[in-house]
């Protein structure tokens, strides 16, 4: 569950390719198929900046239906400073019973290997 709320993300150093965009140098690139890809690549990283930020809106949208059964303080890793076992009753079988969660789940884990191929 705690990883239900991952997504991919990956941000690149771009100053170097928007030094040649903008200086038009980026002609000086002979190979065509090379020189396509990298005039396309600030768009199409944009795009994927979109559509995880889509995947996070997703997530949170939905994470309301799942709230009644889930609580995160009682199901968390822990660590250090961890404050105890929550206060509320908490139903694994519940949760894991629900078919929204799983589809939830494999819409997530689907979109992430996606996006992952795709950058």
């Amino acid at each position: 569950m705690k990883f239900l709320s991952w997504s991919p993300d990956y941000t690149p150093n771009t100053a170097m390719l928007d030094s040649l965009i903008a200086l038009s140098k980026i002609a000086l690139i002979t190979d065509e198929v090379l020189n396509y890809k990298l005039n396309t690549w600030p768009a199409d990283l944009q795009e994927s900046k979109g559509f995880i930020s889509n995947m996070d809106s997703n997530f949170e949208i939905n994470w309301d239906t799942y709230s009644d059964n889930y609580r995160f303080k009682t199901n968390r890793i822990a660590v250090p400073d961890d404050t105890g076992p929550g206060h509320f009753p908490y139903d694994q079988k519940a949760l894991l019973a629900q078919p929204k969660l799983e589809d939830m789940v494999e819409r997530h884990r689907a979109l992430s290997d996606e996006e992952l191929l795709r950058i």
